[in-house]
């Protein structure tokens, strides 16, 4: 069977698929990619079994009749955090005023051009009316985690729903403020004919082992 998964959740899909490719007694193949990548990929016809994206992604794939609504399980969801690849001390940014603070103190930052932590970083910025005082600073990259590696060798920070550990040379400055609602979230899915198939993977993946996993992770669980 063909999953096609996030980037958002590869830390911890990546070690479950053959976890959970054994409980469940099938074959599984994954392949990842950023979410709207995922989503439009199967919008546009590409083959696919099971799906772990983002959970709005799920619902509208279920509108159109692409996942099997019923198949549909949220798993957990990746806190948005600010990194660097400079040595610290850091900034706090654990209030919205110091994450204020923080990006306008930034001599450059860079985002996910190609995902949707990227929109929800922009509309953060929209929301604390940052996005004038920071024009300039804001600089988009592709690529997902490789390609915030690479970006924080020209630019001062890097956003991004980060796991743990974060890739090398990344360090962390800090998770955005609570008050924020800056988590991505992840849920999986299987498209209508895989539904019988993919029920024992999908449940795997919300088991006592795979949860820890999550958690070990970084990620927050969902119930």
């Amino acid at each position: 069977m063909l999953l096609r998964a996030s980037n958002v959740s590869k830390a911890a899909i990546e070690p479950l698929v053959p976890l959970c490719a054994r409980a469940a007694g099938i074959e599984v193949q994954a392949e990842y990619a950023n979410n709207p990548a995922v989503a439009k990929d199967i919008i546009d016809g590409v083959r696919f079994d099971m799906v772990v994206v983002e959970t709005h992604m799920l619902d509208d794939l279920a509108t159109r009749n692409l996942v099997a609504r019923s198949s549909i399980r949220p798993l957990a969801a990746l806190r948005m955090g600010l990194a660097t690849r400079e040595p610290g001390p850091y900034p706090r940014i654990d209030t919205e005023a110091a994450f204020k603070r923080a990006l306008m103190n930034a001599r450059s930052i860079g985002y996910i051009g190609d995902g949707h932590s990227g929109e929800v970083f922009l509309e953060i910025v929209d929301r604390l009316k940052l996005r004038e005082p920071l024009a300039g600073k804001l600089v988009p990259f592709t690529g997902a985690y490789a390609g915030a590696a690479e970006a924080s060798e020209r630019l001062h920070y890097v956003v991004a729903p980060f796991f743990k550990p974060l890739p090398a040379p990344l360090r962390l400055v800090g998770y955005f403020p609570a008050s924020l609602n800056a988590d991505v979230d992840v849920s999986a899915g299987a498209s209508p004919k895989a539904v019988p198939a993919a029920a024992k993977f999908i449940a795997c993946l919300r088991s006592p082992a795979a949860r820890a996993l999550f958690k070990e992770k970084g990620y927050r669980l969902d119930p």
